[in-house]
């Protein structure tokens, strides 16, 4: 027999490993080449093996363990893994792949080759969610509305919980904890154990969450669960001043590409005139009398004439 000893990640890829998922994608393809020319050769694809076994599992942090489960993939154990490369060697299939899958864990988070085994868990995830017991179509932090919706109609307090919330479980999830309740708000990412890879990882769980499109730096760029929450918090709820500008910038734009006939632009002078006037506080005395703005603008010739000459002393 000719065994090469492969991996899964060959199949699935896994961030931060393209060197090592190119080489093993290499023994597979290998093993391909040899059975056309009629060749003996079988490549494994194993899965993880437990870290009690040995190896390169010895090196994985609790966090790398959690993410490894959370795409579905579950450690195999000794027994389980001598059991598979027996069975191996009685086929004449080229490339196998021994793992241990769970499927209930299976999601849109897991590598695609392995999605289409995840429907019926995920059917029963969902109606678990959405029955009477579950508490109804409660969608907060589930991706199943953006943060801006979930935001709503909430007060300042409120959407500032929301999205400390969201972060604490997020980060909590990501870091392989039961959840985020005791996570400190002000300790920085790096100092809790984040690398290039959980940074990633959050940016695409909060990506989901929230509905935003958020930067791959994100964790770098806002370095504590504090600093991100208000950074998510501006993004969801933007100032209503930037968004009063935007539509300034909007109407601007418009109005230059197409000039109103004589009607329009005088109404919307007249309304323009108005808001100016309100902004600036000279829309009426207090009394409701008109401002001296609006008696100037509708004055006549003679009146304005004579309003100079008794608010100038002139004989």
């Amino acid at each position: 027999a000719f065994v090469l000893f492969s991996s899964i990640t060959g199949i699935t890829g896994n961030a931060g490993q393209a060197n090592y998922a190119a080489a093993n994608t290499y023994l597979d393809a290998l093993a391909h080449h040899r059975h056309t020319h009629h060749l003996p050769a079988t490549s494994l694809a194993w899965g993880l093996w437990d870290s009690t076994t040995g190896g390169m599992a010895d090196t994985l942090t609790q966090a790398d363990l959690a993410r490894i489960a959370r795409t579905g993939i579950a450690p195999l154990t000794t027994p389980q893994g001598l059991t598979l490369f027996d069975t191996a060697l009685t086929t004449t299939h080229p490339t196998l792949t021994p793992a241990h899958l769970d499927t209930t864990n299976l999601n849109d988070q897991s590598p695609l080759v392995l999605q289409g085994l995840a429907a019926p868990a995920r059917l029963r995830r969902a109606a678990a969610r959405t029955s009477p017991a579950s508490g109804g179509n409660r969608t907060v932090g589930t991706g199943g509305a953006t943060l801006a919706a979930q935001l709503t109609g909430l007060a300042e307090e409120e959407q500032r919980q929301v999205v400390l919330d969201l972060v604490r479980e997020s980060v909590g999830t990501v870091l392989g904890h039961s959840g985020g309740s005791g996570l400190d708000l002000d300790r920085g990412f790096l100092a809790m154990g984040f690398d290039s890879l959980t940074a990633v990882e959050l940016r695409n769980l909060l990506n989901k969450s929230t509905g935003l499109k958020l930067p791959t730096t994100l964790v770098f760029d806002h370095p504590t669960p504090a600093a991100l929450a208000a950074y998510l918090l501006a993004q969801a709820v933007p100032d209503p001043a930037d968004a009063l500008l935007a539509e300034l910038d909007r109407f601007e734009a418009a109005f230059a590409r197409k000039q109103s006939a004589d009607d329009v632009r005088s109404g919307l002078s007249v309304r323009l005139h108005a808001l100016l006037a309100a902004l600036n506080g000279t829309e009426g005395d207090e009394d409701g009398a008109p401002g001296v703005l609006d008696q100037i603008g509708s004055a006549s010739d003679d009146e304005i004439f004579s309003f100079i000459d008794n608010e100038l002393g002139a004989n």
